[in-house]
C-alpha cells in the first residue's frame, strides 16, 4: 500500500499555521516563549514610548533628542503585534525546500520525502509523534520539526485508510487536535 501527497508549491500559509497550532498544543514551552517574546517586546515599546513622552516635555531636551527612542517605540511595538506573522513568514521563506515542489510517500518501507532534488527518507520509529489537525497530518520528528501531510494534496487511498495505515506502522495512535 502507498500514499503520495503532491505539493506543487511546497507548504502554504495555512499548512505553516496549522503546524504552529499543532507545536503549541504539544509542546507549550514553545507557545510560552512566543507569548513572552511578545509581552517583553511590547513592554520595551511601552518604556521607549514614556521615554519619548518625558523627553519631548522635558524643558532640557529638544525635539531632535526624542528620535531615537520615538524609532524604537514604533519599531518593538510592530514586532509585539506583528510577531506571530514573523515568525510564519520566517518558517515558511527560510525552511530548505518549503517553497520547492514536494512529494512525499508513504510506504510499507518508510516515508520518503523529495523536494527539490533531495530525497530524504524515514523510517517510522523516527517519528515521535503523529497528530491530525485541520485536514492536516503532522509526522513530529526530534527537535520539534515535522512533516506535514495536507489532506488537499494526498491522491490515492481515503484518509480513514491512511490513519489506520500509519496507527499500524508507528505503534501510535494519530491524535486529532481541534
Amino acid at each position: 500500500m502507498e500514499f503520495r501527497f503532491d505539493l506543487p508549491d511546497g507548504y502554504s500559509r495555512t499548512d505553516w499555521e496549522t503546524f504552529f497550532r499543532a507545536l503549541y498544543r504539544v509542546y507549550p514551552g514553545v507557545r510560552l516563549r512566543h507569548i513572552l517574546v511578545r509581552l517583553l517586546s511590547a513592554a520595551v515599546g511601552v518604556l521607549n514610548f514614556f521615554l519619548t513622552v518625558g523627553l519631548l516635555v522635558s524643558e532640557d531636551s529638544t525635539p531632535a533628542s526624542a528620535v531615537l527612542p520615538a524609532a524604537l517605540c514604533l519599531v518593538t511595538l510592530v514586532y509585539a503585534v506583528g510577531f506571530r506573522r514573523l515568525v510564519l513568514w520566517a518558517s515558511r521563506k527560510h525552511t530548505p525546500g518549503a517553497q520547492e515542489r514536494m512529494t512525499i510517500t508513504i510506504a510499507d518501507t518508510g516515508v520518503t520525502d523529495q523536494t527539490g532534488p533531495v530525497t530524504t527518507q524515514y523510517a517510522y520509529s523516527a517519528f515521535t509523534g503523529i497528530f491530525y489537525c485541520r485536514d492536516v497530518y503532522l509526522l513530529f520528528l526530534p527537535g520539534k520539526r515535522a512533516l506535514l501531510l495536507p489532506e488537499r494534496s494526498r491522491t490515492g487511498i481515503s484518509s480513514p485508510d491512511l490513519r489506520r495505515f500509519l496507527e499500524e506502522k508507528t505503534g501510535m495512535p494519530v491524535r486529532t487536535i481541534k
